[in-house]
């Protein structure tokens, strides 16, 4: 059995022989294994980001919420993101034109960061991609292909993507992470028993000019 995945990422030890890898193909591929692969590299892995592949552009972009601004703070992009992207000190829910709430995120108890960014998804995703081959992860434009180990319960990449996995990184990779998000790809591979909850939402989103705002500058 075999499964094509967009994008994915392989890393090598440099203390051992043994490699290491991980992929995934869903949109938030970026904003999770781009910040693995800057850590990685931190910890002494030679990584290898696999780009490959085509996505339709998330134009609305992403509302992040305070609890990423660490992690934005740690991978030294902060300021960049800062630049280009919408402040946000808080939230408005409106219900109804007569019923609505506001609130800040400085008022959340136990709050540590009082702020968060609207951020231009494809701004976003390449300020993490820059950051990643800054800390040392090579790049390579190319569709990762994963299959079913034979009679076995693992799964690896395909023989195109593994070759170039072990060319770049001086040996095959030991491990896959999954970041396919609904698509499952390693939980089909292998068959295994998978929970989805009950609620199939579909969110709405708009960027509006010209209107008048509950709390101002709140999103």
């Amino acid at each position: 059995m075999r499964s094509s995945a967009a994008t994915g990422m392989a890393s090598r030890t440099m203390t051992t022989t043994l490699p290491s890898a991980s992929g995934g193909c869903a949109p938030w591929f970026s904003c999770c294994t781009r910040p693995l692969a800057t850590w990685l590299c931190r910890a002494g892995l030679s990584t290898v980001l696999f780009t490959g592949g085509k996505r339709p552009p998330i134009i609305i972009g992403e509302s992040l919420v305070p609890a990423v601004i660490p992690f934005l703070r740690d991978l030294g992009v902060e300021e960049e993101v800062a630049k280009y992207s919408l402040y946000k000190p808080g939230a408005t829910f409106v219900f109804h034109p007569t019923a609505e709430m506001s609130f800040r995120f400085a008022e959340s108890r136990g709050a540590r960061t009082p702020y968060a960014y609207n951020v231009p998804r494809d701004r976003f995703d390449q300020t993490l991609l820059d950051a990643a081959l800054r800390a040392g992860a090579l790049r390579i434009e190319h569709s990762v292909q994963l299959e079913r180990v034979p009679n076995g319960d693992g799964v690896r990449f395909g023989p195109e993507t593994q070759a170039l996995a072990t060319q770049a990184l001086g040996g095959p990779p030991d491990f896959i992470v999954d970041a396919t998000d609904r698509a499952r790809t390693v939980a089909r591979l292998l068959e295994l028993d998978t929970r989805e909850g009950p609620r199939k939402d579909v969110a709405l989103h708009a960027h509006c000019t010209g209107v008048e705002l509950v709390m101002p500058a709140n999103v």
